[in-house]
């Protein structure tokens, strides 16, 4: 039985560096002007966005933006909401976390 055990914490320990070396790849931290200028590639891409709040006011301080352009995964942290273009898609996230977060 101890075989078995040993076999099934071996494989989700490999699952899980899978998915740690996945998310440690491919997200591109841009400045907002940037960004927007990356988004004008796409007719119409999928942004994600989150608002961060202060935890003890609950006051808005910044939005975080994610999206795919041309396969790559493109992130920005703005203050003031960014103003994109009249074919993106917008989905509001509770929360977004990218691989320097972790």
């Amino acid at each position: 039985m101890a075989a078995g055990a040993a076999v099934t914490a071996a494989a989700a320990a490999a699952r899980r560096n899978r998915i740690v070396a996945t998310a440690a790849w491919g997200v591109i931290e841009l400045e907002p002007d940037q960004f927007l200028l990356a988004l004008a590639l796409e007719a119409e891409p999928l942004v994600v966005r989150s608002a961060v709040t202060s935890f003890w006011t609950n006051n808005h301080r910044y939005y975080r933006y994610l999206a795919a352009v041309k396969g790559a995964q493109i992130f920005c942290e703005s203050t003031p909401e960014l103003a994109l273009h009249a074919g993106a898609i917008l989905v509001e996230a509770k929360k977004i976390k990218i691989p320097s977060d972790m």
